[in-house]
């Protein structure tokens, strides 16, 4: 059996710890780690023949991130509400996902094919997704210090809010290309255009409270930008997550059978090259 082709053009990432090559000249070692970049790493494998290591690393992050999402952000939202009344639970149900996805979404581990598929910590996309939980963390000490803050101060922090959630859905989709799920690229895609025309609803409120202080019109910006923002972002995410979270379980499940089915062909094809030679 025959593998697929591999990468032999100039990587952009390295595959030992996801350095940028992209300013190194073809041959030269990573300036990062030293070592060279591996030109004979499969950048074609497909999830489900990768390694037992990323297929259970996968397999348990993305269910777990689904059941944070459905579970969790609704308890953040009702112990805000309870604990403190004047500020508002509904950014912060969705700063404990944006959280989640820091922490979850990209393995810390250096693992060649994953950097080839531009899901290591050093990729621009999933930097922004661990950094961008800070911006939550902004939101929440603002409200804390200033629960009345004025709706352009709102605005301005909302925008990197929504930035991170955009690269999230960057990174799923690359990872619901690897995944060969079809339906999870559409989704995120779609998802990354909702929260496009969110930031715009946020920068477009930001223009009108500052040219316009005293304009009604800027609470049904904002308004109008949050509805858009909890419906795209609740249901696509959910959507998105569950069928991310049917295959690699999926996967999980069959990873031993496929290991055994692989095992099998290998010994037949050695019996069958020890009785009859090796085949040309």
């Amino acid at each position: 059996m025959t593998s697929g082709p591999t990468s032999t053009v100039h990587q952009f990432s390295c595959g030992h710890c996801g350095y940028d090559l992209r300013g190194t000249p073809i041959g030269r070692p990573c300036p990062e780690c030293g070592r060279r970049s591996q030109t004979d790493v499969n950048a074609y494998t497909p999830f489900d023949h990768s390694s037992r290591r990323i297929v259970l690393a996968y397999g348990w992050r993305i269910p777990l991130l689904t059941l944070l999402v459905l579970l969790g952000a609704p308890a953040t939202y009702v112990l805000i509400q309870r604990s403190l009344n004047q500020v508002p639970g509904l950014p912060f149900a969705f700063g404990f996902i944006g959280v989640a996805f820091s922490l979850l979404l990209v393995p810390a581990w250096k693992d060649g094919v994953t950097a080839l598929h531009q899901l290591h910590a050093r990729d621009p996309a999933c930097r922004l997704v661990r950094w961008g939980c800070l911006s939550w963390l902004v939101l929440f000490v603002l409200y804390l210090v200033y629960p009345t803050m004025p709706s352009a101060l709102l605005s301005l922090v909302l925008i990197p809010c929504s930035l991170q959630f955009l690269f999230a859905f960057f990174v799923l989709e690359r990872l619901s290309g690897w995944m060969a799920e079809s339906r999870g690229i559409e989704i995120f895609r779609f998802l990354q255009f909702g929260i496009v025309l969110v930031v715009f609803g946020f920068m477009a409120s930001l223009v009108v409270e500052l040219l316009f202080p005293s304009g009604g019109s800027v609470a049904w910006i904002i308004f109008g930008s949050l509805t858009l923002f909890v419906v795209l972002s609740c249901l696509g995410m959910l959507l998105g997550l569950l069928e991310l979270s049917k295959t690699a379980l999926f996967h999980i499940l069959h990873y031993h059978e496929n290991q055994g089915i692989e095992q099998r062909r290998a010994e037949r094809d050695q019996d069958q090259d020890a009785r009859w030679g090796p085949r040309q």
